[in-house]
């Protein structure tokens, strides 16, 4: 039989904590999601915390004992940075072996043509993955709302105000977004054999 363990107290405890924080401790949590998040480097600040308080509630990051709530939280924002899903799109693009390059009107002449059917995989790869993300999310108004956003271009306030929510349920969404489309990503690598 499964002893628990009793240097680490239990999901339970860990929500009850987040819920009895003081305003100042909530402040300070944002404050440290900010500093984490950076200029653009990562996510927003808000779903920083947010996917903190999602793995902490559901038993995945353990609340040790030997460390204080609001430090504890801290920790498992830093140690949410080398997660993937927290890159921008910029720097998921930088991060890309085969990196890709905006050219200016003014150089396009400069540069070739890629041959015909260059990136015909890549297309139907990346048609395959819609196609895939919107029978996923069917039903789901919000999330169905933010795909066609997304597949219209739209990004910040514009693609709020498209979608029909605040700040906060669109970094929420995002997230979901995010986790569906690494997921897809990890079941083709798998197909690859590059898993």
């Amino acid at each position: 039989m499964d002893q628990p363990d009793d240097s680490f107290y239990s999901a339970d405890d860990a929500v009850g904590a987040f819920e009895s924080l003081s305003d100042l401790e909530r402040r300070n949590l944002t404050r440290a999601a900010k500093a984490l998040a950076g200029e653009g480097r990562f996510a927003s600040p808000h779903e920083l915390l947010n996917e903190a308080y999602v793995r902490i509630a559901e038993g995945r990051r353990p609340w040790p004992k030997s460390h204080a709530f609001a430090s504890f939280v801290t920790g498992v924002m830093k140690s949410l940075l080398t997660d993937r899903m927290f890159l921008t799109d910029e720097r998921k693009v930088k991060a890309l072996k085969n990196k890709f390059a905006v050219v200016g009107i003014e150089d396009m002449d400069t540069v070739a043509a890629p041959p015909d059917g260059a990136f015909a995989g890549e297309k139907a790869l990346l048609e395959d993955a819609m196609s895939k993300l919107a029978a996923h999310f069917a039903g789901d108004e919000e999330m169905e709302l933010l795909l066609m956003g997304l597949n219209d271009c739209l990004i910040g306030q514009a693609l709020q105000e498209a979608v029909g929510v605040d700040t906060k349920r669109l970094a929420a969404l995002r997230t979901r977004l995010n986790r569906q489309i690494d997921k897809l990503a990890s079941e083709y690598l798998a197909k690859e054999g590059r898993s």
